[in-house]
């Protein structure tokens, strides 16, 4: 997860030549710090008409003159342990991992959007704590501009979220008998099936809003020599 923060400094000139293995991760950090140039703005639609040299002429310009910032991005990880913990049916600790993914993405884009706003440190903290899921998903993404989230695949996340504080905070219901004769058990595959569709869109609602549907093209372009 890259960070910009636009500064008055100069990047030293002389560039390393990489080879192998580190060629292939400078390849991959530089293109995380041009994804985070198109995401903030500073990198437009219009520029990925412009020719190759002239692209890359902006690119170095903008690196001349912002500060890159890397975060760590824990999703991948945290998605690859909820997908081994559900294969071995452990479907609590399962669901606090996806959960986490969500509040990761969610608080992401928020982060995300109150940066290229500009807005205090602290405000983006306070507005990142003090509103719930539910507002997350709703209204406050109204307020942000960001499109609207589907209806089926904010209720499994809300759902979800429950059954993870239910767990993590001890606060089960507790049913008699009777309730249990009549409380259908709940089908453990079809509900993880509707969460990893919700994993998948979250993914795609993210992609789209950072880049306004314009990764392909920028890849595209990353590609070509």
């Amino acid at each position: 997860m890259t960070h910009l923060k636009t500064t008055d400094t100069k990047t030293e000139k002389n560039i390393p030549v990489f080879k192998g293995k580190d060629k292939r991760l400078a390849m991959e950090v530089a293109k995380s710090f041009i994804s985070a140039f198109f995401t903030q703005g500073l990198l437009t639609e219009a520029d990925l008409s412009l020719t190759q040299e002239e692209f890359y002429k902006k690119i170095i310009d903008l690196t001349d003159s912002s500060e890159l910032i890397i975060g760590v991005d824990h999703r991948s990880n945290i998605i690859e342990k909820a997908d081994n913990l559900l294969q071995q049916k452990d479907y609590e600790y399962a669901k606090v991992l996806y959960a986490m993914f969500f509040e990761h993405s969610i608080n992401h884009l928020i982060s995300h959007e109150c940066q290229k706003r500009k807005f205090e440190e602290k405000v983006k903290i306070e507005i990142i704590k003090s509103v719930d899921i539910y507002g997350k998903l709703t209204w406050l993404p109204k307020l942000l501009g960001f499109p609207k989230f589907n209806d089926k695949h904010r209720l499994i996340i809300k759902k979800l979220s429950d059954d993870r504080n239910a767990f993590v905070h001890y606060k089960w219901k507790i049913d008699n008998d009777d309730d249990k004769t009549k409380t259908k058990q709940p089908n453990n595959e079809e509900e993880f099936k509707k969460i990893k569709l919700a994993v998948r869109y979250m993914r795609q609602y993210e992609t789209n809003l950072l880049f306004q549907k314009n990764k392909s093209r920028l890849n595209k372009k990353l590609k070509r020599k």
